[in-house]
């Protein structure tokens, strides 16, 4: 058994395509699993001084997918900025989006799923993605019989689960030890996913955060946007404080999505990083232009806090061997602790 680093995360989202179009599902206004590198109190309460809706309707779910050219979409994904199984109506809209002949991705704690859930979709083409838990209280997830018996029936009914590991980096003794206890048995291994900022909208210890300086390249999630309950659509999935919001999906169709206002200015803050986005404060996604900010950028955000600081000091060195502007404007924006 063994998990794969950050830097596998990173190697796929270099690959994928610009040209994807996903739709991102959040189901729920707030989450109970309150995971403490998701900014759920930012999300809830920027949302209701706009809008007091609650749950995502299986109708408000229709009219945004008829709002959306047939073909347009490469995946409807069901996770957003909340668990997508604390809405009940959940596993409906799933089975309406594969009646649609959409590719359906569902990312989960497991928490709000139920085994008759599980049956529901029992012949239907899934991927799934477990967030599993940790020992350190980071999650509210329950890990009793019933946990065990649905994941259990995922790995049994379907070719697709992919189990996914939160933290700071690789540590073993950081995952649930009855749940490291069931992979093993089952010989999966799962994958580690590097915690980070959320753009800059959390702070905890040995969290990656800084301001990504000159030219950025186009980031797919550009367009892998998020449909929110009441039918707005946001930038993508970290912008849980809403500040791009492109459209309604309700009440306008796809496209205007990307002739918007917002979106034209999120596009030039790639070239000019006098423009505020999100995307200067993504680690995870934003990749600068200029090939030595780039492998900074990279190396400093893949591995565990200690050996992010190593390679601080490493590129510090760098800089007053190498003089450049660029590289020394990134290590100034740069928490040097």
């Amino acid at each position: 058994m063994k998990t794969v680093c950050g830097i596998y995360l990173y190697g796929i989202n270099l690959l994928r395509s610009c040209k994807v179009s996903i739709l991102e599902v959040t189901t729920t206004l707030g989450c109970r699993v309150a995971c403490a590198y998701c900014p759920q109190e930012l999300y809830t309460k920027t949302f209701i001084e706009r809008d007091r809706t609650t749950r995502l309707s299986l109708d408000t779910l229709k009219t945004s997918l008829d709002n959306i050219p047939e073909g347009t979409l490469s995946a409807v994904v069901f996770s957003g900025y909340s668990e997508p199984f604390l809405n009940p109506d959940c596993t409906s809209m799933i089975l309406h989006c594969l009646s649609r002949n959409l590719p359906v991705e569902v990312f989960t704690t497991m928490v709000g799923v139920t085994l008759d859930d599980i049956d529901r979709l029992r012949d239907a083409s899934i991927k799934w993605v477990i967030h599993i838990p940790d020992n350190q209280g980071l999650t509210k997830i329950k890990v009793d019989d019933n946990y065990f018996a649905m994941l259990e029936k995922l790995v049994d009914e379907f070719e697709e689960v992919v189990f996914l590991f939160t933290h700071g980096g690789l540590l073993f003794e950081y995952v649930h030890p009855e749940v490291l206890s069931f992979l093993n048995e089952k010989k999966i291994r799962f994958y580690d996913h590097l915690e980070h900022s959320r753009a800059g909208h959390i702070s905890r210890k040995g969290m990656t955060s800084f301001r990504v300086p000159g030219k950025l390249r186009r980031c797919w999630r550009l367009n892998a946007n998020v449909l929110l309950p009441n039918g707005d659509v946001t930038l993508c999935c970290q912008d849980f404080g809403q500040k791009h919001l492109l459209g309604n999906l309700v009440t306008s169709d796809y496209e205007s999505l990307f002739t918007s206002e917002e979106f034209a200015k999120v596009e030039a803050s790639l070239e000019d990083e006098s423009i505020d986005s999100l995307c200067r404060q993504c680690v995870l996604y934003s990749f600068p232009e200029n090939p030595v900010a780039r492998g900074y950028h990279a190396l400093f955000r893949l591995g565990p806090p200690y050996i992010r600081m190593k390679m601080l000091s490493v590129f510090n060195e760098l800089a007053r061997r190498v003089p450049s502007r660029k590289l020394q404007k990134h290590i100034n924006n740069t928490p040097q602790k």
